[in-house]
Order: C-alpha cells, then structure tokens, then sequence
C-alpha cells in the first residue's frame, strides 16, 4: 500500500528534531517545521483520507 506524503514528512521533521537535540544540524538549516506546519499536514491528511471514506461508503451501500 502506498504512503501518504503526511506520513514521509513527519518522519523527516523527527529526523531533524532529533539532529537539532543532538547537536548534528545547525538550526539556521533546519526548515522543516517551517514547510509542513501542522495546519497543512491535519488539512493534507483530511484531503487525502477522503477517497478512502468515499471507497468505504460504496462499499456498504
């Protein structure tokens, strides 16, 4: 099954926040947080679990 987008990017922003703990990234070159704000990941998982919810409703009816 694929992998939702949501899913490789929050896996990136642990990766980054755990190399800002360590001391392994500069924080002037962490973006992360930056690009893929919460709002956009709820609103991008919200967008894209609507096909499955369409696929589960035709299913049962």
């Amino acid at each position: 099954m694929a992998e939702r987008p949501t899913t490789n990017w929050r896996r990136g922003m642990a990766k980054e926040a755990a190399e800002l703990a360590a001391g392994t990234l500069d924080p002037d070159c962490a973006r992360m947080v930056d690009l893929f704000p919460d709002g956009l990941l709820s609103a991008a998982d919200t967008v894209l679990a609507a096909p499955d919810l369409i696929t589960r409703r035709d299913r049962s009816e």
